[in-house]
């Protein structure tokens, strides 16, 4: 099993006691192909994943069908935890891999119960975890921020700009492609690829493969 370095998760704890504590919480790894579906909505949950390598997307469906993009989530982040935590049986979202990637599942219930072994380690597993769950509500509400804004354009600038900040750069690397970056704005493809052309002629922004840079 893949062991996780210097991972938010097990913050604070020795390369043994994150050896133990997979085995408290019966650790398990698994491997997933770019586009694979990891958990599907309504499926029951009862396992925390954490995000070992590559990278994965919280999507959902709308009434028409449409696909949006809630979250997008690279090594060291975690999903599921807020289902099982409100104690939701069945996963509101689907988790799907955007790359190839390996995710660790930790039994939730083992998390939050005294082993045998009386572990003193998972006290400050529990506080890394709501540590977590700050950062990813600061993440979606960051999200909002985004998708509330009233034009595709004010969407794009807010977005790559929000992404500037996060990834202390002014040419920021975006994890979507086209199609993934409007499921994730909430806008058409084709009227994304309009005004992505619109910004860049007008000086703007300038797009370099998934690197963007606004001028301001």
């Amino acid at each position: 099993m893949m062991i996780p370095g210097n991972c938010p998760l097990f913050s604070g704890m020795t390369a043994d006691d994150t050896v133990h504590l997979l085995e408290c919480l019966d650790g398990s790894q698994k491997k997933y192909r770019k586009g694979d579906t990891i958990l599907r909505e309504g499926s029951e949950v009862d396992s925390i994943g954490l995000v070992l390598a590559g990278f994965v997307q919280i999507v959902r469906l709308d009434f028409d069908g449409n696909r949006l993009i809630q979250a997008g989530m690279g090594p060291g982040a975690i999903f599921a935890e807020s289902f099982v935590f409100a104690g939701m049986r069945r996963a509101p979202v689907s988790v799907v891999a955007g790359e190839d990637s390996i995710v660790l599942f930790l039994s939730f219930q083992k998390m939050f119960q005294p082993c045998g072994r009386m572990c003193s380690f998972h006290q400050k597993l529990v506080e890394n975890m709501l540590n977590l769950l700050a950062r990813k509500n600061l993440l979606l509400s960051g999200r909002m921020d985004v998708v509330s804004k009233r034009s595709i354009r004010e969407k794009i600038i807010a977005y790559i700009s929000q992404e500037a900040r996060a990834q202390q750069t002014d040419v920021p690397l975006v994890p979507y492609n086209r199609q993934e970056l409007a499921d994730y704005l909430c806008v058409d493809r084709s009227a994304l690829s309009r005004e992505l052309g619109n910004l860049k002629r007008e000086g703007v922004l300038s797009v370099e493969g998934n690197r963007f840079r606004l001028f301001h």
